[in-house]
């Protein structure tokens, strides 16, 4: 519940749920799940009432909470040499809105009464075409390895927080090969959905 942590009843009805599942080590996950959610509540509270009416203004939100917890991260993590990473998936419900953010494989679904599955993210699997065409622009490849596609022969994610030893830009390529961008949702609930699930392997 946002809105007990912020300590501001002027704001609409907020809460925030996430998942963080780490590989490499559990720093990143843990740096992640006690970062995010604060750096989201500092860019919120920086919002007039109206602002929060805008879906633009809290996607902004959101997406640079991301960029916050990517940044703080990464710095930490080229000083001390780390090289855990985490996926995300992130829920953050305003009203009857639900703004869902994800990186990785970890999957949030929203299901009806009935358990029909209405709304779900989409997992980044280096073999998508889209992930494959990003990862080959930046220079990377994929390889399947035991059958697994995998990023450079290593990573079965192509986004992810962390990673540094992924978090360089080649001469003559575009961006990196693992990303820390999230695909941002807008999900409105209606009287047919009847509960959320966010989950990781």
């Amino acid at each position: 519940n946002l809105n007990r942590i912020v300590g501001n009843d002027n704001l609409p009805q907020c809460a925030f749920f996430g998942v963080y599942d780490g590989h490499g080590g559990k720093r990143c996950s843990h740096h992640t799940s006690s970062c995010l959610h604060r750096s989201l509540i500092e860019h919120l509270e920086s919002l007039s009432l109206e602002e929060l009416e805008d879906e633009r203004s809290v996607l902004n939100c959101v997406r640079q909470a991301y960029v916050d917890n990517e940044m703080r991260w990464m710095a930490k993590a080229r000083l001390q040499q780390m090289n855990d990473g985490t996926t995300a998936v992130t829920a953050l419900v305003l009203g009857n809105r639900i703004y869902v953010a994800n990186l990785g494989d970890s999957r949030l679904i929203i299901c009806s009464h009935g358990g029909t599955v209405r709304y779900a993210t989409e997992d980044h699997k280096p073999d998508s075409k889209r992930e494959l065409e990003r990862i080959k622009a930046a220079g990377g490849y994929v390889k399947s390895c035991g059958g697994i596609p995998r990023v450079n022969g290593d990573l079965a994610v192509s986004r992810a927080f962390g990673d540094q030893e992924y978090k360089f830009t080649k001469a003559g390529f575009q961006g990196m090969p693992i990303s820390a961008e999230p695909d941002i949702t807008i999900y409105d609930l209606t009287e047919e959905d009847a509960f959320m699930v966010l989950a990781c392997d």
